[in-house]
């Protein structure tokens, strides 16, 4: 048996309060509260899947006139999720459950989680929820009449995917040894103690506090303190229902997407927002401040809206339609996106405007498939060039990112198949012209950056490399394009063009840089016996001085292929 027992056959009901307290220099009088309650209603229609309703919610503020929108919004949906003895790896939300409903059913099912092996063998793990990816701490810390209390304590300075800057520009997160990460600006605790009775929660507590550090002096400052409490209420005979099949996948990661606000007087302030603008000088201290709360306000604006302030711009004020035109790619919305692909698609501005916008569109942060969607007609625009293929593929690419079912999707295997196309239809012409060549170009690195693999993707791609006619930077392009697709899956297709010596150079160069990319001991040995065999010295230096340098690298992603590399053969042929 596992730490918990929770019975398909039973409802629990938790009473489920929150007060969250925010206050300055540790002063009770100066604080504001936020309190919730609710009947946090639990049913498992199997002993590994779990169902979450609210009901009876209430909130109570002194500054919150939507609290009968927030109860609606609670209560409407189910969250189903997997339960894994204590364990919560997934949730399965409706398809029209918002961002910040499911964010907070987040919360509560990771209070409820619980990463223990055993619950008398402490435990240290890296736990995944609301919070981010977490050191967490669990102890048993003894028992209470038929209880046993469990702390559970989250270093919260450890946690990744954590925190979100709203910007219109794509980062990369990288993650290297947390201990000398810098000060960050929050200083947070999170701790638990939670009580089991009879394998099911009895009851759970929990507090975070969150410390504004730069004005804060030990522990008083600007801080957010936060106290949940669940207490079981009622345990009900109950029959499951039928699920209905599951629409979305998701985790307990915090979702920093934005849910779209309803736009209330928003085009008004849009359009007072740019005659402020024309009045003062770009140069002026305020400018930057006006030019931040137009782009805010704009973002709440659909896509109507936006185009109708747009088509307007220029009649609003002399300058009106620069101040918009230079807003609009910071914008970052779908509407922003679908404005200026129409204005693309119609020629109605420059082709230096275009390409800027393209290029900020490509580091569109987070796209949907309604971005996808829009962005797609630029691929058959009479003028479509490099510039836009690349920055479709890039958006496509990113998509795919956050989306890992992305190549089941119409919408993403339709922009695959019409490059493929492209690529087909420019490597079968038996006379290659420099426009050619150029499609072909495109077309090839915009699958490359995609990185989606199809059963008909490697084969267009190798008949690239073997054609005859194609030039140089064509093959070596349809070889680099497998840089994101699955290793194995034209692994074999490139070792073995790296060991015909009857082969260009530099083309047995690019299939050996693309084999190493996932080399495995197999590979390591083809590449020594190859390496002893090799008759021309321009690719047997061109791999001995990669593997040496490979050997010698500091890296620390480097230290899988190092160990690969420790045969005392190899070694002694490569030093």
């Amino acid at each position: 048996g596992g730490k918990f027992a929770y019975l398909t056959s039973t409802r629990y009901t938790y009473q489920y309060t929150n007060e969250i307290s925010t206050l300055f220099g540790g002063i009770s009088g100066n604080m504001s509260t936020l309190y919730i309650s609710a009947k946090v209603a639990l049913e498992f229609p199997t002993p590994c899947e779990g169902v979450l309703e609210l009901r009876n919610t209430s909130i109570e503020s002194p500054e919150l006139p939507q609290a009968y929108e927030f109860r609606q919004a609670i209560s409407q949906y189910p969250l189903r999720f997997a339960f894994s003895d204590g364990l919560i790896p997934e949730v399965c939300p409706h398809q029209n459950e918002t961002t910040w409903v499911l964010n907070f059913k987040r919360g509560i099912l990771s209070t409820f989680q619980n990463t223990m092996k055993r619950f008398d063998v402490d435990h240290n793990s890296i736990d995944v929820d609301v919070n981010g990816n977490c050191e967490t701490t669990y102890s048993l810390e003894g028992a209470r009449e038929t209880s046993l209390i469990i702390s559970r304590k989250k270093d919260i300075s450890s946690c990744t995917y954590r925190y979100k800057h709203h910007s219109v520009l794509q980062t990369t997160p990288y993650f290297f040894r947390n201990n000398y990460q810098p000060m960050p600006i929050m200083k947070s605790s999170s701790s638990c103690e939670m009580s089991v009775d009879n394998y099911v929660y009895k009851e759970i507590i929990c507090e975070d506090v969150h410390l504004f550090q730069p004005f804060s002096s030990k522990e008083s400052g600007a801080q957010t303190i936060t106290k949940q409490i669940f207490k079981l209420h009622s345990e009900t005979n109950t029959t499951s229902e039928k699920q209905d099949d599951v629409q979305r996948r998701s985790n307990l990661l915090f979702d920093h997407n934005q849910t779209p606000k309803v736009v209330s007087g928003e085009i008004k302030a849009t359009k007072d927002l740019i005659k402020a603008m024309c009045r003062l000088n770009v140069i002026q201290p305020d400018f930057p401040d006006v030019f931040t709360k137009f782009i805010n306000t704009a973002r709440l604006l659909p896509y109507s809206s936006l185009f109708q302030v747009y088509n307007r711009a220029s009649s609003i004020c002399s300058t009106g339609k620069r101040h918009f035109m230079d807003a609009l790619p910071m914008i970052g919305t779908n509407a922003a996106i679908a404005v200026m692909k129409e204005a693309i698609l119609r020629n109605t501005v420059s082709r230096d405007i275009i390409n800027e916008w393209l290029l900020v569109m490509s580091f569109t942060p987070r796209p949907d498939l309604q971005t996808i969607n829009i962005i797609t007609p630029l691929l058959k625009w009479k003028d479509a060039d490099a510039q836009v293929y690349l920055s479709v593929s890039a958006i496509v690419h990113t998509y795919c990112r956050y989306n890992t079912n992305c190549q089941e999707q119409d919408e993403i295997t339709n922009i695959v198949s019409f490059l493929e196309n492209q690529v087909k239809s420019a490597c079968l012409r038996k006379n290659s012209n420099l426009e050619n060549t150029e499609k072909a170009l495109v077309a090839i690195k915009a699958l490359g950056n995609i990185g989606v693999s199809t059963r008909t993707l490697s084969p267009a791609l190798q008949s690239c490399i073997e054609d005859k006619n194609q030039p140089m930077e064509v093959k070596i392009a349809a070889i680099e394009a497998h840089r994101r697709l699955p290793c194995e899956e034209a692994k074999d297709y490139f070792v073995t063009l790296f060991r015909d010596q009857s082969q260009d150079t530099e083309l047995r160069i690019a299939a050996y840089l693309e084999v190493m990319k996932c080399p495995s001991y197999n590979v390591i040995k083809t590449i020594k016996h190859s390496l002893n065999e090799e008759e021309v010295n321009q690719v047997g230096s061109f791999v001995w001085s990669h593997l040496n340098n490979l050997l010698k690298s500091s890296s620390p992603n480097k230290v899988e292929i190092q160990a690969l590399l420790q045969d005392k053969d190899l070694t002694k042929k490569i030093q």
